[in-house]
């Protein structure tokens, strides 16, 4: 794909102006038009003329930006100017990854940035829902860029802080399409191991506007919102209000007047009921797992189906009488259906679809551009649960051969933990665990550690890093002291049983009493891993002896 597109960019810029203008809309994705009679006469006119020759060297790697871009810490994002000058320090060439995070999230998300930077890629930004956590994180070490919100789903009668968590990164996808920036929204628990961005701009990902993962079959409604992009999309067009219906829709779920709307006798359920094909009782369902994924699904198929559909998430209960007739009313399943891009040049298989809705237009203005939805390939993005139409699922063991460009560790929880399956094969960075410890002391929860059960807390024992006094006067017996302590760190026994500790173990004094010790993580595991009948059978029988090496290397190299 890198290789197409850098030919694609190289003939582009070799061509001069007697050359076929149409043909350079074919190399951008563009449609192809034949020349009009006023540019042929124009290219007539340039023929009278020596054609210039273009001496350009195409940066094929154009979207690496490490080492190139500022570290921010921004105020509320909502404040007047603030998003627009996180966009200026954060963004590289109209390019910008975000993702978002409260405490709980922090090790996730500092493992996500660091993969990014691995791979070249610094132009990423950090919501966060809280000031406070926003400066810890930007001031780790690591320096993770971060800017905090004080927005929330409009009109809810209760707050909600997972409802704001999950809906706030649909409100800022609104807000950078009216800034112009092509903006890659992508989940905490994913790591990243190339550049996705070759893909991205190559045929036929290229000529797309919204781009997004799948859940399951090709369809405008299975979305996995996890991974989601937005190029070229036009302020106030099709692709933006996706993410307004998004939000538009889960905030009618929670207004006091909710009950009026989906309630008995609202307004929802009035067609149905007065044509006899549902009936109550009605009443509100409660927060649904995945539910903001639901939400933009149906957003999606509505915008494909040219007419509001809910197929993923019906908000209220009800007694179905004529399935057939529901399903004709409500879902979206025939014209929800994306087919395959036919491109015999393209890279990758894709499918896409038009998006046809939009906002409400004011007198006299003409409907948005078109713009058009697709999916990522497997080869880019694949789940850990594997249920998108043609991923790779982690689970088989095929990412130990053919790992995707990103892999989106949803449903990994099941088989241990992300964090330890992350470790497992060898994705897992443990600066993430620096950051933590610095966020946790910074923010003074040390005591409120998540329980290391689902690695939440990191993939070090959760209390290894931080800054601690301990009862005896051996300031060595404090992990931290020794775990972040510079190479070849010098400790001083100050204490009988410290020095005779270090003669049962054989330890060697040097420089005046001075001690130069080394503690090594204890060991378990298999010392070699043995031929195993499926790939998550290799994963489980790998993992403890693997993380803890990786561990121990870190740690020995400074993290």
């Amino acid at each position: 794909a890198k290789a197409a597109y850098a030919e694609a960019i190289c003939r582009e810029a070799t061509m001069s102006s007697t050359q076929k203008p149409h043909e350079l809309l074919k190399l951008r994705g563009r449609k192809e038009e034949p020349p009009t009679n006023a540019s042929a006469n124009a290219s007539a006119r340039a023929a009278s003329s020596p054609a210039p020759v273009a001496d350009a060297v195409v940066d094929v790697e154009w979207w690496r930006s490490e080492g190139k871009l500022q570290p921010f810490l921004g105020r509320d994002l909502e404040a007047s100017g603030e998003l627009e000058r996180a966009v200026r320090v954060r963004s590289w060439r109209r390019e910008l990854v975000l993702t978002y995070t409260n405490e709980l999230g922090t090790a996730w998300v500092a493992n996500l940035v660091l993969s990014l930077r691995a791979v070249g890629i610094d132009h990423s930004l950090v919501i966060s829902t809280s000031d406070a956590h926003c400066s810890a994180l930007y001031q780790a070490r690591q320096r993770i860029s971060c800017g905090h919100t004080s927005w929330k789903v409009p009109s809810c009668k209760t707050e909600s802080p997972l409802r704001t968590l999950w809906y706030l990164r649909h409100h800022y996808m609104v807000r950078l399409i009216a800034l112009g920036v092509n903006t890659l929204m992508l989940d905490g628990d994913i790591t990243v191991q190339a550049s996705p961005y070759a893909a991205l701009k190559a045929l036929p990902l290229g000529r797309h506007n919204l781009v997004f993962s799948l859940d399951h079959k090709p369809a405008c409604d299975e979305v996995n919102i996890g991974f989601v992009y937005c190029q070229n999309c036009t302020r106030g067009g099709r692709a933006q209000w996706v993410f307004e219906e998004t939000v538009r829709r889960e905030a009618s779920f929670c207004t006091p007047q909710a009950d009026a709307v989906y309630g008995d006798n609202g307004t929802f359920w009035a067609p149905t009921d007065a044509a006899g094909i549902t009936t109550g009782p009605h009443r509100l369902r409660r927060f649904a797992t995945a539910q903001d994924q639901k939400v933009m699904s149906d957003a999606v198929g509505s915008s494909c189906c040219g007419k509001h559909t809910w197929r993923k998430l019906i908000p209220a209960t009800a007694t179905v009488i004529d399935k057939n007739a529901f399903k004709q009313h409500f879902a979206s399943d025939r014209c929800a259906g994306m087919p395959e891009d036919n491109d015999s040049d393209g890279a990758y298989t894709t499918y896409s679809h038009e998006l046809l809705l939009y906002s409400q237009l004011a007198a006299g203005d003409s409907p948005p551009p078109m713009e058009t939805v697709a999916t990522v390939p497997p080869e880019v993005v694949s789940s850990w649960h594997g249920t998108g139409f043609k991923e790779v699922a982690g689970w088989s063991g095929g990412w130990l051969t053919a790992p995707p460009m990103l892999a989106h560790f949803v449903g990994g929880d099941v088989s241990g933990s992300k964090i330890s399956l992350m470790q497992a094969l060898g994705w897992w960075r443990y600066e993430a665990d620096e950051v933590v410890s610095s966020v946790y002391t910074t923010l003074s929860l040390t005591n409120r550690l998540p329980s290391n059960e689902n690695n939440l807390a990191g993939a070090l024992p959760p209390r290894l890093l931080h800054p601690c006094t301990p009862s005896s006067a051996d300031a060595s017996l404090c992990p931290s002291s020794w775990a972040l302590a510079p190479e070849a760190a010098a400790f001083a026994p100050t204490t009988a049983a410290a020095a005779a500790g270090v003669a049962a173990t054989g330890g060697n004094s040097s420089g005046g009493g001075v001690l130069r010790r080394v503690r090594v993580l204890a060991l378990s595991g298999p010392g070699a891993t043995p031929v195993h009948p499926t790939g998550v059978a290799f994963l489980q029988a790998d993992l403890r002896a693997r993380s803890r090496l990786a561990a121990l290397a870190a740690l020995m190299n400074r993290v």
